[in-house]
């Protein structure tokens, strides 16, 4: 029997149900749960068409759950015992010293930081940066609320290990789908790439650099 593959059997998915889903609104039976959300912004604001607010809604929710993710492997691995992040060493290191303030606080100062940083080289005012920063903030917002359920979880060795393995693929299966999509991503992943086009240099070799100096300076 034939078997479709790869990005053809993806397009074919996404051709039969967009089709779907506009056949079952002119039938006048209403539409599907998921739709409805990008339907009624599409009535409330018909400047932008219906297909327009449905690739927004869903651009949402993929960062909605990759922000949500990514900062649920951090705080996981900060539970397992195991150390932490490079990136996240510094917002870490901070909130021991400086306790009043929480870590997920301090995490988007230091993205405040990296995007400030990333204005200075590039000479001009760059928006999509600032959406990034946005991203940022919740997700030092999503730290300090899986802080506050995932230090209750019980620390024995082997679940120690598995608290380390989940968070560490986690993590990253998490900066390898932002470095590839094209919506705003966290400071933290967002400034290694952007120096990388910057100064010309392998993403390989600026992402390393980032992370030691990020440990050097936590030291």
């Amino acid at each position: 029997r034939p078997v479709f593959r790869g990005e053809l059997a993806l397009a074919l998915v996404a051709v039969f149900n967009s089709f779907m889903v506009v056949l079952l609104l002119h039938s006048g039976f209403g539409i599907s749960t998921v739709s409805s959300v990008p339907y009624t912004l599409s009535r409330l604001v018909p400047a932008l068409s219906l297909g327009t607010w449905n690739y927004l809604f869903q651009s949402a929710l993929v960062v909605s759950l990759m922000v949500v993710r990514h900062s649920f492997g951090v705080v996981l691995m900060l539970r397992s015992g195991s150390g932490i992040s490079a990136i996240s060493s510094v917002p870490y290191a901070f909130s021991e010293l400086f306790p009043r303030v929480s870590m997920g606080t301090w995490t988007y100062i230091f993205q405040g930081v990296l995007v400030l940083s990333l204005m200075v080289l590039r000479k001009r005012f760059v928006p999509e940066y600032l959406f990034s920063f946005v991203v940022g903030f919740f997700f030092g917002i999503m730290i300090d609320f899986h802080e506050l359920w995932i230090s209750w979880l019980p620390q024995t060795l082997p679940l120690r290990v598995l608290y380390f393995c989940i968070s560490y693929l986690v993590i990253c299966f998490g900066i390898a789908l932002s470095n590839r999509c094209r919506m705003p991503i966290i400071p933290t992943d967002l400034f290694p790439r952007e120096l990388t086009l910057i100064f010309h240099l392998p993403y390989r070799t600026v992402k390393t650099t980032f992370d030691l100096l990020c440990l050097l300076f936590t030291a």
